[in-house]
């Protein structure tokens, strides 16, 4: 555990006699953890360093389903937990962990101990650096590594302290996918985002920060004023009530009270500066932003890393936070502490807002709490009573209307924000701002943006700790994830399905929280966990502003807080002058000041790695340093870009004229200076290539990975559903009528398929809006999958995926389901069509029936015809037949290219003719030449590249696989032209005559060719073969095909005998004949036949279907 030390910290490992230490606490302490007596020893050093809980070892199963959580239900006594010990490092202490921690270790046995941070807050970034170690480059390409102490299993961090160190702690999304119970997005999206890098989950958030007002209606009420919807009210109110009495002791009081700091500041430039951080359009009367990423932000350009500080938006954020400040606290308590009643010589929000004088305050949520609860319910910072001399209050805040004194309040906006284009703020209109709201009173359209300054605790897991450590912090933290937040230590309302329990207000409302502020709660975390896409079909989408998310966050704010907050805006000329505006002088030589700190805090970190690094923070298409270099070298002039550079073509004629000069030892000078460079080129072209290397064998795994777990759920409409619509529908509307199944996992899909068949449909669009307008395709879809159903048993039997049954079952309008993309895949919410998307290949390669669906028709948009030929053409419709044959082969795979349904199986004509090439196909990004419709010089990534990962994962499968004959087939197939398969380049077009080519495989085939090879097991294929056996021992079947995609003709049970083939196909005529009753003439009059499914809604899950 930790001690303090005056020049640093000490960890005791064991017990050591006669050891004494200034402020140190009795290292015995550790002796007894590690003789395993306690869980963990109660001992409170002097100096509060750490708090270390008492817990008595032993398992009670009352303690799993406590909270109404039942995650540890079936962990009692956990024989994988027990034992197991871990440290958790923490840096705020809160009464709630005590509890917990006896909780976890009565029911499983494992002990998590708890350490607290001498420094507090103020050091825990610099001790995670420690522990954990850094990783990142520094000026000019070097690589600064420092190995962490690796003292501490896990930690409580807040997000701007991850980008040092999240190469060295666990990367959590494996672990997440893993666990359906996390809810992993029910969590808002901010701090679902402030964790991630690089598509990687480094911590997980279970809590939330951000800044918010609090206001007092008494005195509102009593002066007739309504709370503020903009920052220019907020200055104007604040004015307003400065001077004025608010606690009736005849004395002036403040307006808004805050701690001048720098995430306070930046609430008020967020506003001006982020107006959506995608691109949205109109779709159906709504707002809808789930286009490409516009790099909006409010501190740094995204391709020059240049300060967002010289322009007016900026601007006029300080301008109005100056104002704030002369009408708040500040000018009083800055007075040298004693000179009078209220001067303590700082600025202090808390005991401000004690003494009544303030109308409302500037906060974070935990502290607005505190001041805004009332005092004789826990709310320490709340405005107290005054007494007479007999002991009677003779005031305390009430509303003359009798309502709650405290209320809380969104962020206000502005009806203002920086027009980048033209370097001026423009009034909000719906174009400029597009997520922007109309003003209650006025009309006018206000943008805001509230700013997730920190993002709030998260719980993050070093990735060097033992396997069993990393096993026990994930329970322990995911156990967390599953309590209400009133439960959870050091946490507040963090997930969207929070805010419509009406239990949590139940707690509020016995925890001492009036009805009002539990009101106001909830009504602000609904404003700002909007979704930044969508919305919440009342409201637009969401604006959240996030934090500095990058490497040297502390030392940027330090520069922030130095020269703009306490520099200039608490200088005496500018916080006690009388004239309106800002001190133009004063405040250019500040901006300038500021931006020179700010290069300077870049260069030392090295311009590239932070461009970089900010791209990804803000959700940018990743781009290589190589490409950020080749695309923005024209914007910026730094040395580091240089590697880059190609070689003088010529070397030969920079030496002639030299030589023709210098004779002997000038030459050998010219030679040796040569080699210097030369060996300095190689030295760098080495290092790009061992960085070259790394990212393709990350990108090797990653793709196995990605068919070993779903990236996003499947799913599925029943045969029943899918034959009743009129047309295809998409995905949100069946999802908002409870017609969907929804599978989270490979687990869960084997075990569905136990008893259902899942038939995949693969078809073009036919419009630009809707993929089948005219219903040409969805008439063939229909009568494909009543065919299917009619076949009855003779596909039953005829499973792939590894999944075996000891009997047939019947297949019917309930037992059969569809996927197809409109109603499948996400339609309004981009971030999950495209996880969506990026799974198509491990959907295809596990549905038992893939038919393709182009029939001859014309395109309503286009008018051109559309076919078969049509079809094959495009790149994302080869992909999904590539995808299923090289998982299964050619079986169970059909055709259908009439628009009465007609399906004729695939074979090897079939496969002849159509061209299976995926990379040679057309994509329509390529099409529109990658360009941002938001302007001429910016340009996306293209789909190609977006594939490269999930086609390796596909080959990988097929390689695994290579001894079934299906796969046999199409291995040889692709083996002739293996180059056009898996390109190593392609032509990569921006705009309409330019093309530059880029790497698109390189060398990654043959890599996995070779980690293929050198793999002693096919891992893949054992870990996917797992879940299905999983399912089958569940069901108590004996199974003996161990590979999930084993060619569908093969028998799923031991050989059936002659005998009962015989009444198999008496029976199969029965059933033929059965369904061809129910289903009618479904090619025909499908909504006829199935009228009945109109009569009552339909409510599918999962539990249901198994």
């Amino acid at each position: 555990f930790w001690v303090p030390e005056p020049h640093g910290m000490l960890l005791f490992r064991g017990a050591a006699k006669g050891v004494t230490l200034r402020g140190a606490c009795v290292a015995v302490a550790v002796a007894a953890i590690l003789a395993g007596s306690w869980v963990a020893i109660a001992q409170e050093c002097d100096s509060a360093a750490f708090e270390i809980d008492a817990l008595q070892q032993g398992c009670n199963c009352s303690a799993c389903q406590l909270h109404g959580s039942t995650y540890l239900a079936d962990k009692c006594c956990d024989p994988d937990l027990q034992g197991v010990w871990a440290t958790l490092l923490a840096f705020e202490k809160d009464p709630l962990w005590l509890p917990r921690l006896e909780e976890f270790a009565a029911c499983t046995g494992a002990r998590v101990v708890l350490a607290y941070n001498p420094e507090g807050e103020d050091g825990m970034e610099a001790s995670l650096r420690q522990d954990v170690g850094v990783d990142y480059y520094v000026k000019g390409g070097a690589s600064f590594v420092r190995e962490g102490a690796g003292i501490f299993d896990a930690y409580i961090v807040q997000a701007p302290w991850l980008p040092a160190v999240a190469p060295g702690l666990e990367n959590l999304s494996p672990w997440i996918a893993a666990t359906d119970s996390l809810q992993w997005l029910d969590i808002n999206a901010m701090s679902r985002q402030s964790v991630s890098f690089n598509n990687t989950v480094r911590a997980l958030p279970l809590d939330v920060d951000y800044v918010a007002i609090g206001w007092r209606q008494d005195v509102f009420d009593a002066h007739g004023k309504q709370p503020p919807e903009t920052l220019e009210e907020l200055a104007e109110l604040s004015e307003y009530f400065n001077g004025k009495d608010h606690n009736d002791d005849g004395e002036p009081d403040w307006g808004f009270c805050l701690t001048p700091q720098p995430n306070y500041l930046m609430a008020f430039v967020a506003p001006f500066l982020q107006k959506t951080q995608q691109e949205c359009r109109k779709a159906a009367g709504r707002t809808i932003c789930d286009g490409k990423q516009t790099g909006q932000n409010m501190f740094f350009d995204t391709s020059t890393f240049t300060p967002l500080v010289d322009n007016p938006g900026f601007e006029r954020a300080i301008q109005l936070f100056v104002r704030i400040l002369r009408s708040s606290n500040c000018p009083e308590q800055l007075q040298p502490e004693g000179s009078g009643k209220y001067a303590i010589g700082k600025c202090h929000r808390q005991s401000a807002f004690m003494t009544g004088k303030c109308v409302g305050v500037i906060s974070m949520p935990g502290t607005m709490t505190r001041m805004l609860k009332p005092w004789d319910q826990g709310g320490k910072n709340a405005p107290q009573p005054r007494y007479d001399e007999n002991g009677q209050i003779v005031w305390e805040p009430k509303s003359p209307e009798g309502s709650y004194w405290g209320r809380r309040l969104k962020f206000p906006g502005s009806t203002q924000v920086w027009d980048p284009a033209t370097n001026t703020l423009k009034e909000c209109n719906p174009e400029l701002c597009p997520k922007a709201v109309p003003h209650s009173r006025t009309g006018q359209l206000v943008n805001y943006a509230p700013f997730f300054a920190e993002g709030g605790e998260s719980y993050a897991i070093r990735g060097t700790s033992a396997p069993k450590r990393k096993m026990l912090m994930w329970k322990f933290f995911a156990w967390l994830a599953s309590l209400p937040a009133t439960a959870l230590p050091l946490s507040g309302f963090y997930r969207n399905s929070q805010l419509s329990d009406a239990g949590r207000a139940e707690v509020l409302l016995e925890s001492g929280w009036p009805q009002i502020m539990v009101d106001d709660i909830f009504e602000l975390l609904r404003a700002y966990f909007l979704d930044p896409e969508v919305g919440d079909g009342l409201n637009p989408p969401g604006n959240a502003a996030m934090d500095l998310l990058l490497l040297g966050f502390s030392e940027y704010m330090e520069d922030l807080d130095r020269i703009m907050i306490h520099g200039f805006a608490l200088s005496q000329p500018v916080l006690y002058s009388e004239s309106p505006g800002l001190p133009k002088d004063l405040y250019a030589q500040a901006a300038s000041d500021l931006i020179q700190a700010y290069n300077t805090r870049t260069e030392s970190y090295g311009w590239l790695q932070q461009v970089a690094r900010w791209r990804e923070s803000l959700n940018l298409p990743f781009m290589s340093k190589e490409e950020i270099c080749t695309e923005f070298r024209d914007r910026v002039d730094d040395s580091e870009c240089r590697v880059f550079d190609p070689p003088p073509d010529d070397w030969a004629n920079v030496l002639v004229y030299p030589l023709a000069i210098v004779a002997g030892l000038a030459v050998l000078m010219l030679v040796c200076l040569f080699g210097r460079r030369l060996q300095k080129e190689l030295i760098k072209k080495r290092r790009l290539e061992e960085d070259r290397l790394r990212r393709s064998e990350e990108l090797i795994e990653c793709a196995e990975d990605e068919l070993k777990e779903l990236g996003y759920p499947m799913v599925l409409v029943s045969a029943r559903t899918f034959l009743s619509m009129e047309q295809l529908v998409h995905y949100e509307a069946l999802r908002d009528k409870g017609l969907l199944v929804v599978l989270d996992s490979l687990r869960a899909v084997f075990e569905f398929k136990m008893m259902n068949l899942i038939v995949f449909l693969s078809h073009q669009w036919l419009g630009l809006q809707h993929p089948d307008p005219h219903r040409v395709q969805y008439k063939a879809m229909q009568a494909a999958v009543a065919e299917i159903i009619r076949r009855g048993s003779s596909l039953s039997t005829l499973r792939d995926g590894g999944v075996a049954r000891d009997c047939e079952f019947e297949l019917t309008l309930d037992s059969v389901y569809v996927w197809c993309d409109y109603a499948s895949i996400a339609q309004m919410h981009r971030q999950s069509q495209m996880l969506a998307v990026g799974s198509l290949p491990v959907y295809a390669s596990v549905a038992d029936v893939f038919i393709i669906v182009a029939p001859s028709t014309t395109h309503a948009s286009t008018s051109k015809p559309c076919n078969i030929d049509t079809y094959n053409a495009r790149g994302w419709c080869r992909a999904e037949i590539l995808s299923k044959v090289c998982s299964t082969g050619l079986e169970q795979t059909f055709v259908s290219t009439s628009g009465e349904g007609s399906m004729e199986p695939m074979t090897q004509d079939w496969l002849d003719r159509l061209d299976l090439k995926v990379f040679d196909g057309n994509f329509s990004c390529c099409a529109l030449g990658h360009r941002c419709p938001s302007g001429a010089n910016r340009f996306t990534i293209c789909d190609k590249q977006n594939l490269v990962r999930p086609m390796l994962g596909v080959y990988s499968l097929m390689l695994r696989k290579g001894d079934c004959e299906g796969v046999q087939a199409i291995l040889a197939h692709i083996e002739k032209e293996k180059s056009s398969f898996f390109p190593e380049t392609f032509q990569y077009k921006k705009g309409e005559n330019k093309c530059e080519e880029r790497e698109l495989f390189g060398p990654l085939v043959f890599m996995m060719e070779q980690y293929v090879m050198k793999s002693e097991s096919s891992d893949l294929v054992a870990r996917r073969s797992s879940a299905s056996e999983a399912v089958q021992s569940y069901h108590g079947n004996q199974f003996q095909d161990e590979e999930l995609g084993r060619a569908p003709g093969r028998q799923t049970s031991a050989a059936i005998a002659a005998s009962e083939e015989a009444a198999k196909s008496q029976d199969l005529a029965t059933k033929s004949v059965s369904l061809d009753e129910e289903l009618g003439d479904a090619k025909e009059t499908p909504n006829d036949v199935l009228h009945e499914v109109q009569k009552a809604p339909m409510v599918v899950s999962l539990d249901d279907v198994a």
